[in-house]
């Protein structure tokens, strides 16, 4: 598992959604519309689910994106500090952040509100993200 980051509980979790359920992991992959191979991939912690079988499982198992970002990502693996570092490496090609000729703005605040997150700019811009999808859909507001 070299370069992989396993999650476990992930893979705890879904097996025990799955069970809960009744079902097979046929049958969970047949649901998800992936293979059965990715379905035990998933259940041994061995790889995290793309955003669009999070999707699939919300519909699948009927749980909310709320209860599965939770187990992906629980508060004790998140850490503000750590947070605003990936965010300084994952969105230094947004316009606002490093736009050609133009000063970048630097993060100064993050504040999270369910499936939001805010960003503080130096600059009192706030970029607003949508971390329910994790997909890299930015929005400005002033």
């Amino acid at each position: 598992m070299a370069g992989k980051k396993p999650n476990l509980e992930f893979g705890k979790w879904l097996a025990a959604q799955r069970e809960a359920r009744e079902m097979s992991r046929a049958e969970l992959a047949e649901a998800l519309d992936i293979s059965y191979p990715y379905v035990s991939q998933l259940e041994t912690g061995y790889r995290m689910p793309s955003t669009n079988v999070i999707g699939s499982i919300r519909t699948a198992l009927g749980v909310s994106a709320d209860e599965i970002y939770a187990v992906l990502y629980p508060p004790k693996m998140v850490d503000e500090s750590g947070t605003m570092e990936m965010l300084r490496g994952t969105f230094t090609k947004h316009p606002r952040l490093a736009a050609p000729g133009v000063a970048k703005a630097s993060i100064v605040t993050c504040e999270m509100d369910g499936p939001t997150m805010y960003l503080g700019l130096d600059d009192g811009t706030t970029i607003t993200l949508s971390v329910d999808r994790r997909e890299n859909e930015v929005a400005e507001s002033a």
